[in-house]
């Protein structure tokens, strides 16, 4: 069930929101090694407890995204579609 915050918030917006922030604090947490392309990868599920929608409807955003060239997936494992968002990428553009 989603709050009245997140009503109003679309999913795309907490989607790309939630990845910018989560980067972010990689890249702080790690200066000097930190490589986006291994540092900032999200499997589908990893949105599960961050943001109240569920997977499927993640994953359905998420490869909304991918056809508008918003984020890139790397499907080498099966079964765990990693996610990463193309940059830059504002929240006002994501809509």
């Amino acid at each position: 069930m989603k709050t009245s915050e997140e009503s109003k918030v679309s999913l795309r917006e907490l989607v790309v929101a939630e990845m910018q922030r989560h980067e972010k604090m990689r890249q702080r947490d790690y200066p000097g090694t930190f490589y986006r392309e291994r540092d900032a990868m999200y499997c589908t599920w990893w949105f599960k407890e961050r943001i109240k929608f569920s997977t499927i409807q993640v994953r359905a955003e998420l490869l909304k995204m991918k056809k508008e060239g918003l984020v890139t997936a790397d499907i080498s494992q099966s079964n765990n579609t990693k996610w990463l968002l193309v940059e830059p990428v504002a929240i006002q553009e994501a809509r």
